[in-house]
């Protein structure tokens, strides 16, 4: 049974902060604290015409938190004998579709961005046509195309963040998994695993009536929201994002070992798929991510077994509230 922790002190740190400091954002938030349950707290309001307020139900895209998400589920598949971590792309990839530079890439150099893929979300043309063709969902030999013609300054072996590489990741996702769409995958895989209810595939899903969302661009930005993939298609809200990383690591969905492996950090903080962030003088392990609206953060600290997470409407302050954060978890922690 979900425990829920009223915390009134909690809320009054997000809201005066919030108010002091970014008074023109709207924020969702929730921990989960040990012995007392899942806090969540709101501020502000959405994006949307006409402007809402924020409920601890209105749904954001999640950007780049769902890496995490997808490399959960690679790593799944890799210890059900599915996958191996140094299986060259170009085996689960139809040879007509032509991406460059698969034969040499394996699944690890996707997971953790050291493969030499150019990047689709350096590619300023690529934003320019979705924006003027928004109701125009992209297909995947279309973005195989623009992923051709992108910018490449990346080397072979080395760590460049790179939204190809979990765009790929998906696609292998459905082939090994037998399925057409992100939602069959993560749905099978994720959301019925750990229960989650408030998350979705952009574009793919139909979503629940009368939600709220955090931006019109949900609805209406199709192509925009169908060219992340398995790097940053989901919408979710807080509560759901917190149950699952803070699930993730108090349950044997991985194997020690592979968990491990997950959690070999890089010199930049790059894992498979995790990032390690350091905030409030300690190490969480989690993932950033922003698109079009929307930004945010998902973070677990091991040694308080407290995990957190933001979503808010904005990606130029893609950051802007962690020192917010610092504050509530300094609260919960103490």
């Amino acid at each position: 049974m979900i425990k829920n922790h009223n915390s009134p002190k909690a809320q009054q740190i997000l809201e005066e902060l919030s108010a002091s400091r970014y008074a023109d954002q709207g924020i969702q938030s929730t921990f989960f604290i040990p012995s007392k349950g899942y806090w969540t707290g709101c501020f502000g309001y959405s994006t949307t015409e006409p402007k809402k307020t924020i409920k601890d139900s209105t749904l954001f895209g999640i950007g780049s938190l769902t890496k995490t998400i997808t490399a959960m589920t690679t790593l799944r598949l890799i210890e059900m004998g599915k996958l191996s971590i140094e299986d060259k792309i170009s085996q689960y990839l139809d040879a007509d579709l032509g991406l460059i530079y698969s034969d040499k890439t394996t699944i690890r150099h996707l997971l953790n961005h050291t493969s030499d893929l150019p990047d689709y979300s350096k590619n300023e043309e690529l934003w320019t046509s979705c924006f003027e063709n928004l109701d125009k969902a992209m297909g995947l030999n279309e973005l195989i195309s623009w992923i051709n013609a992108s910018p490449r300054d990346n080397v072979f072996g080395e760590f460049h963040y790179n939204g190809s590489n979990y765009y790929i990741l998906g696609i292998i996702l459905k082939k090994r998994l037998g399925v057409t769409s992100l939602s069959e995958v993560y749905s099978q895989q994720i959301f019925q695993p750990f229960k989650l209810k408030n998350s979705f595939i952009a574009v793919e899903d139909s979503l629940p009536l009368n939600r709220e969302l955090c931006c019109d661009l949900i609805e209406q930005g199709k192509s925009v929201y169908s060219i992340p993939g398995g790097g940053g298609q989901i919408l979710s809200n807080s509560f759901d994002l917190t149950s699952l990383l803070h699930q993730f690591f108090n349950s044997d969905f991985l194997s020690r070992e592979t968990k491990d492996k997950m959690l070999t950090f890089n010199q930049e903080n790059y894992g498979l798929g995790i990032q390690k962030i350091p905030f409030a003088n300690r190490d969480f392990y989690g993932h950033d991510g922003a698109i079009p609206y929307s930004s945010g953060m998902f973070f677990h600290h091991p040694e308080s077994n407290i995990t957190g997470s933001f979503l808010c409407t904005t990606i130029e302050r893609q950051y802007a509230f962690l020192d917010v954060m610092e504050e509530i978890f300094g609260y919960f922690v103490n």
